[in-house]
């Protein structure tokens, strides 16, 4: 194992430390190894103290999603990408626009930052922290245990010690500051990270100062490190080449300024593949299921095609995402020019530990009657396991298992359930009665959460087969408003009889009632003509009765060419 360390050479030095690898004199020093794009990301565990924590301010635009040490440690990280970061490189005051802006690197390399970690790990995990005891050999600033080759690969862990004092601003220090600048000491840390060594400065050390020399100093000196220099940049060009004409690159996104979690994004850029594109999102710090519990893993939405001749892919950014740098990957191999560099990206909804929009597995029964009595329950379903969201290609895997139990609102058809409009069966299964509708043909179902909505999904309403009567609930009160819905198959009109009685009412092959005692007692409503859907609906305000008094009901269909007139069931209403 390759470890790296700062060592107080003599009292004299002041603050003046020096790192304890190899040197050169000048220039640069390969380590001998790469970091391919299987293992180019990291993650950042902020256990720094209150006063490390002082940089409190998102930079919604160039770096969203991280503050203060995560912060320092992510721009650390750029500055060694192949191209200014969000196009112009801005976000670090002390590097100003081009040529000394964040993203200086100009090889085939990007570190791609996955958010928060809950420990230090491994080396296999290749986690930033601040160590919450003393360091292995005391009074050094920062260690980088690995990489290279050997047992544990190309991972890496870096520690930075509780023994000094530590900087998270985005400015620089007040000269003779005691602290040290974290984003200078990760800049160099991840500088041997990615395979570059470290060089002796000459007498006097050059100017500006070379990110790899092997001596640091508290106070300015270590915000100068943010910065890569020539010779910097000559060693990374080495292990990774220089940036490749090739390589795919991310220029912007759309809709600009409106990125949500699951629904459609554009990314715009060059050299992406007709096909089988990756796009790579930021986890955050939630642990993923089948990861380790120092981070989750990255989401990655594979086997994209592009548009426009390689310069546009349209994504859904699934929703356990979170605000970050984004990246593209093209084809199966893992060398530097098949990873774009990395480009912020902020969810303006969705995403960032909202809840997951659900999928639709199955509606039942998927051929309802518009009409009947009581209404029909309809069943959705979440898929089984994790199935794909077909509304959008290449859209998010659906949540598995699913939440039903954190749906917000159902959408039928056009019309708008609430949490007291359906019942939520369990945490795989909803049911609602069919809202009453004026028109047949396919119904889309879109359920909600707090994450967004889901891809619809569609079942028919149609026709009833035979004429149906609905009145309502079977004890009803005077005052109130009384509503009677008729419903036959289309081309029938509708007239809806009343009796006190239920005694039938026949006429031998012309109509058979089962109210009217014979056509004694018996009344009809001013029925209206059916619409679309063969329904007809008549209310009224229901007059004094004498308590317990109850109301038989009836409906008969005409279309001039059926006899006997079809009839629908008997409903009765006892009025208190």
């Amino acid at each position: 194992m390759r470890t790296s360390r700062l060592l107080l050479t003599t009292a004299a030095l002041a603050g003046a430390w020096l790192l304890s690898l190899p040197t050169t004199s000048t220039g640069y020093t390969l380590a001998g190894f790469s970091l391919n794009t299987t293992v180019r990301d990291f993650r950042v565990r902020n256990t720094w103290p209150p006063d490390a924590n002082t940089n409190f301010t998102q930079d919604l635009v160039n770096f969203p999603g991280a503050v203060g040490p995560v912060l320092a440690c992510w721009k650390a990280a750029t500055e060694w990408a192949s191209w200014p970061h969000n196009g112009a490189g801005l976000g670090d005051p002390t590097q100003p626009p081009f040529p000394d802006s964040l993203g200086s690197g100009e090889a085939n390399f990007d570190f791609v930052w996955a958010g928060t970690a809950t420990g230090e790990g491994a080396l296999a995990d290749r986690i930033i922290s601040y160590s919450l005891v003393p360091l292995p050999t005391a009074g050094v600033p920062a260690i980088i245990e690995g990489p290279g080759p050997g047992p544990d690969g190309t991972g890496w862990r870096i520690r930075f010690s509780p023994e000094f004092l530590w900087f998270d601003g985005v400015g620089t220090l007040p000269p003779f500051d005691p602290r040290f600048d974290i984003q200078g000491m990760a800049t160099i840390q991840l500088g041997l990270a990615l395979g570059l060594g470290l060089v002796v400065p000459p007498t006097p050390p050059t100017n500006p100062i070379q990110t790899m020399y092997g001596t640091i100093q508290s106070g300015p000196p270590t915000v100068d490190r943010r910065s890569i220099q020539a010779d910097d940049k000559t060693g990374l060009q080495l292990v990774y080449g220089f940036r490749s004409p090739v390589k795919p690159k991310i220029l912007g996104l759309q809709p600009v300024g409106a990125i949500s979690a699951q629904l459609p994004m554009v990314v715009n850029g060059l050299n992406f593949a007709a096909t089988g594109n990756e796009v790579w999102f930021n986890p955050g710090g939630a642990q993923a299921p089948g990861t380790n519990a120092v981070g989750a893993a990255i989401v990655k939405v594979t086997n994209l095609a592009s548009a426009a001749g390689g310069t546009q892919i349209t994504v859904v950014p699934p929703c356990n995402v979170v605000d970050g740098d984004l990246f593209v990957k093209v084809g199966t191999s893992t060398g530097g020019s098949t990873l774009s560099n990395g480009f912020p990206v902020h969810f303006t909804s969705g995403g960032n530990g909202a809840p997951c929009a659900q999928c639709i597995g199955t509606i039942a029964p998927n051929s309802v009657p518009v009409l009947s009595v009581p209404m029909t329950e309809v069943t959705v379903v979440a898929p089984a396991g994790a199935a794909t969201m077909g509304c959008v290609p290449g859209g998010p895997a659906c949540v598995s298992p699913a939440q039903y139990s954190t749906l917000t609102s159902i959408d039928v058809g056009g019309v708008t359930l609430d949490t007291g409009d359906f019942v939520v069966d369990n945490d795989i299964q909803v049911h609602f009665p069919l809202p009453l509708f004026s028109t047949l043909g396919s119904k889309a179902v879109t359920i909600s959460t707090a994450g967004g909505p889901s891809c619809p999904s569609t079942f028919s309403v149609v026709a009833v087969t035979a004429p149906e009567l609905d009145t309502g609930p079977p004890i009803q009160l005077v005052g109130q408003t009384f509503t009677c819905r008729m419903a036959t198959p289309l081309g029938f009109a509708h007239v809806i009889a009343w009796s006190s009685s239920n005694l039938p009412s026949v006429l031998p092959g012309i109509i058979s009632l089962g109210i009217g005692n014979n056509f004694s007692d018996i009344h009809s409503f001013p029925t209206p003509p059916p619409n679309a859907a063969g329904v007809s609906e008549f209310s009224a305000t229901i007059p004094p009765a004498p308590p317990g008094a109850t109301v038989y009901f009836q409906g008969v269909a005409f279309d001039f060419a059926t006899v006997p007139f079809p009839t629908t069931p008997v409903r009765s209403v006892t009025v208190q």
